[in-house]
């Protein structure tokens, strides 16, 4: 099954109720990725350097973290799991350039590294954050 795939953001609703991964993570390039998920009949889902791979409606608490380089072959093994499990074959990864978003690069090492384990195809489209800003 392919899937359109972002990352989780820093900007969160601070409820301390558990609400769904899409109404967690407030950043407009979320709400850019669904649109464009839905426009393309993709499920979405979303990495969080927490908790993995989380659908849309997955209820989650609110957290800070961010995913740092010495936790990515942990998450590997966590991510490849979730992958499996959502009998994941294609993936379109949209993010933002690691070029200039050096803070990136462990999303995308996992990412990545997960699907290369699966074989599963990986196409990456990299955002500006202009795509978005303007919704």
């Amino acid at each position: 099954m392919q899937y359109a795939l972002t990352t989780c953001s820093k900007d969160k609703d601070a409820s301390e109720i558990p609400l769904p991964a899409i109404q967690r993570y407030t950043d407009k390039r979320i709400s850019y990725v669904h649109m464009i998920s839905e426009k393309r009949s993709l499920p979405m889902i979303i990495f969080s350097g927490k908790f993995g791979i989380l659908k849309t409606d997955d209820l989650i608490p609110f957290y800070d973290l961010k995913l740092e380089e010495k936790l990515v072959n942990e998450m590997v093994e966590k991510v490849v799991l979730q992958f499996e499990k959502l009998n994941a074959t294609e993936i379109d990864f949209y993010g933002l350039d690691v070029n200039t978003h050096v803070d990136w690069e462990p999303y995308y090492a996992v990412i990545k590294d997960s699907c290369e384990q699966l074989d599963i195809k990986l196409n990456i489209i990299n955002l500006d954050e202009g795509d978005y800003e303007k919704e």
